[in-house]
């Protein structure tokens, strides 16, 4: 039985302690954090305390490591873990900093250490069935996109003062996991075009953006984010993967090809059943999935890919593609130029 260790007992990082927990082959080698909470945790489930991660590594021996530090940390925490041999699971983004990703991509490369990137959406058989979809040409040649993140964040959500300032706002704190999907469906994104605004808060950082994306493929995109506009437009509303989320039927993004288009997550599809045309009477299908557990499904990845029978779904390499376009999306709203992706 494989021995995980987790670096950061946070929302995600309990997360994947309780993953960790229901998973037949594996168990936890240790929690590293620093707060009272996570030793009362680590306590409960008998399970090692440190409050560092090098003693950890020594002391516990972990066969792998979740990286769930906040966001400055995690070059830092990785970069031990790497050079101890250790595969890593590291929490999106994969660091703050691209020119600090690149780095852990070169270090993974050169230590022969797996790092996968805690993109979990990925792992849901929902996404499975769609991205098999789109290969199989089930809606025709894509033209375009459209995604939406919309939802009302409460004001003591903002008690925290980061998030009221640069290196904050949905941008960076939540667009990453969309544009990872749409990535994963429809290949890489060559250009983008941006705006933002923050009048309804009036923060130092954006609450409201709007993005054009090109991928390389032709096909174009937009996707509409804000965390100021009470809706039922996001992913985890729908896809019922988290039960913090109250569960509604309102899909959030929408891709379009010559023979028909598909909304998700709910996955419905929608097509003429003979004469393709506007005058025609047009119909939907949805499939119905289980409900399921992504975060459960990745460390089921991690352990297979530490023991050599399975590469990562979501690689170190793709969460740093995905933060670059992140980090164009963020520019090209200072700059209202046309921005490429660095990586």
């Amino acid at each position: 039985m494989l021995k995980i260790s987790i670096i950061g007992l946070g929302l995600m990082g309990k997360q994947h302690l309780k993953a960790i927990n229901e998973h037949p082959n594996c168990k936890m080698a240790s929690i590293i954090d620093h707060s009272d909470e996570a030793k009362e945790v680590a306590t409960s489930e008998g399970c090692p305390f440190y409050q560092n991660l090098t003693e950890a590594i020594v002391k516990s021996k972990p066969d792998g490591l979740i990286i769930a530090t906040p966001n400055a940390r995690h070059f830092e925490d990785s970069v031990l873990g790497l050079k101890a041999g250790i595969p890593i699971l590291i929490e999106k983004p994969i660091s703050d900093s691209l020119m600090d990703a690149e780095k852990l991509i070169e270090l993974g490369k050169k230590m022969n250490v797996p790092i996968l990137t805690g993109y979990h959406r990925r792992h849901n058989p929902i996404n499975f069935d769609i991205k098999k979809k789109l290969l199989d040409g089930f809606i025709g040649d894509i033209v375009a996109m459209h995604g939406m993140f919309w939802l009302y964040k409460p004001d003591d959500y903002f008690d925290q003062a980061w998030r009221k300032i640069e290196g904050a706002g949905p941008i960076y704190i939540n667009l990453s996991h969309d544009i990872d999907l749409m990535r994963h469906f429809l290949g890489e994104i060559e250009s983008v075009q941006a705006v933002a605004s923050n009048k309804t808060r009036g923060f130092d950082v954006e609450d409201t953006s709007v993005a054009i994306l090109n991928f390389q493929s032709g096909v174009i995109g937009s996707i509409s984010i804000s965390d100021t506009i009470v809706s039922p437009w996001s992913y985890e509303l729908t896809s019922n993967e988290n039960p913090a989320y109250h569960h509604t039927t309102a899909n959030c993004y929408w891709i379009g090809g010559t023979d028909g288009s598909i909304e998700l997550p709910n996955g419905t599809i929608w097509s003429h059943e003979g004469h393709k045309s506007w005058w025609e009477p047009i119909s939907s299908t949805t499939t119905l999935h289980k409900k399921a557990n992504p975060i459960f499904n990745q460390i089921d990845n991690f352990i297979n890919v530490i023991r050599g029978e399975d590469k990562p779904l979501v690689s170190g390499l793709e969460g740093l593609k995905t933060s670059a376009v992140i980090d164009a999306i963020k520019l090209a709203t200072q700059t209202r130029m046309v921005e490429k992706p660095k990586f």
